[in-house]
């Protein structure tokens, strides 16, 4: 019996259309978000909060056209994922 977790895996990583698509987020928005994550795995627990924003970023990148489309709802768009990133500081850099 295969198990269930192996299909998961297997089928999560196999390439959809589309995959190599590039996402309209821009070099700001990622370079933000990767410093709000690069903040909170070097102890920064303040940025814990700021995680759902950089997570709904995320997701509007890669699900945009269906978003932009209508396809689903519950998922900001680009422009509203990225307005609520903006609202938060940029971490003071470490080191």
């Amino acid at each position: 019996m295969t198990d269930p977790s192996e299909h998961y895996q297997r089928a999560a990583g196999s390439p959809l259309p589309g995959d190599d698509d590039p996402t309209p987020l821009t070099r700001r928005h990622l370079q933000k978000a990767e410093a709000i994550l690069t903040a909170y795995l070097d102890g920064d627990d303040m940025w814990a909060e700021a995680l759902p924003d950089v997570a709904n970023l995320l997701k509007a990148g890669h699900m945009h056209e269906l978003v932009d489309g209508g396809h689903v709802r519950g998922i900001p768009t680009i422009d509203e994922a990225a307005a609520k990133l903006d609202t938060w500081p940029w971490p003071a850099p470490t080191r």
